[in-house]
């Protein structure tokens, strides 16, 4: 498959954009980062991964963690967002951890970062309901395609590592990304080029 490489699913085209190689070198890195950080602390991390799209980032990330020697513990929470009429859509955590956070580090992992609401509630479900030792973000994708939306999100919240910046509005599928659920399962992440 080269990189012009298309796939077409129920609802669209798709262009492939990001590689396996890339997808696997961005999670390396993020490895590496988390291992510099906390590889010295006497806790076990807690990796919270934020259902459903994380999935492949958040086990690839554990397997990459495992590699370099840190033990981490898995967990994943789960949001949506209702949308109210005349107001932007408010976050619920509709599944919470299932581990006890208390005096735990911390990352939430996320798939992709758009206007930051989902990681700012579950942020501020966290800080409300356990006493953390150290609470980071980590993200593979932060999509940066309006600079006032990126600037508010960035002063609500702290992405402590971003994998990848992508500045377009393009729907992703593959590597977790799904439209409709359709597309999760492929290896390299594509981006819509026709809707069908």
């Amino acid at each position: 498959m080269n990189q012009d490489s298309t796939v077409t699913l129920t609802h669209g085209v798709y262009k492939k954009i990001i590689g396996q190689e890339e997808i696997a070198s961005t999670v390396d890195k993020i490895a590496d980062y988390i291992v510099n950080w906390y590889g010295n602390f006497k806790d076990t991390p807690v990796l919270l991964g934020v259902l459903n799209g994380v999935v492949y980032f958040l086990v690839d990330l554990h397997r990459a963690l495992q590699k370099k020697g840190l033990t981490a513990h898995i967990d994943t929470t789960a949001a949506s967002s209702y949308t109210k009429p005349g107001k932007q859509g408010e976050v619920k955590i509709t599944k919470p951890p299932k581990l006890d956070l208390n005096n735990r580090t911390v990352i939430i992992v996320e798939d992709i970062v758009d206007s930051g609401n989902t990681a700012r509630a579950i942020i501020d479900f966290i800080l409300k309901e356990y006493k953390v030792k150290h609470l980071d973000v980590v993200a593979l994708v932060l999509r940066d395609t309006d600079a006032s939306a990126l600037n508010q999100m960035r002063n609500s919240i702290t992405l402590n590592y971003i994998g990848i910046q992508y500045a377009d509005d393009d729907w992703l599928v593959g590597y977790g990304f799904d439209d409709d659920e359709d597309g999760r399962a492929l290896p390299d992440i594509y981006k819509r080029v026709k809707i069908l």
